[in-house]
């Protein structure tokens, strides 16, 4: 179930490198890898490289929030500092 777009669907302003995903959310970047692969996270290639954006995080970690309850309480504390960290930036 991957979900992926071309570089021409989207500004290139919006990437965010899958390594800086993986910071926000206190993960590795392999988990953000395997959460693109196989649970539906956009897939962004260019230039040989992967990358999400920051809503396309956002819009993913507010999903699986809801469907898996059982995030531990590190990573419930991630999705909320990223959720006021986009929120902020959409003021």
């Amino acid at each position: 179930m991957e979900a992926q777009t071309s570089e021409s669907d989207i500004d290139l302003n919006d990437l965010l490198p899958v390594a800086e995903a993986a910071e926000l959310l206190k993960v590795s970047p392999q988990t953000i890898r395997r959460w693109q692969t196989q649970e539906g996270l956009r897939q962004i290639r260019f230039s040989r490289r992967l990358y999400t954006t920051e809503q396309d995080l956002k819009n993913f970690a507010r999903a699986s929030t809801l469907q898996h309850q059982t995030f531990d309480e590190q990573t419930q504390q991630s999705i909320a500092e990223l959720d006021q960290l986009l929120g902020e930036g959409t003021k």
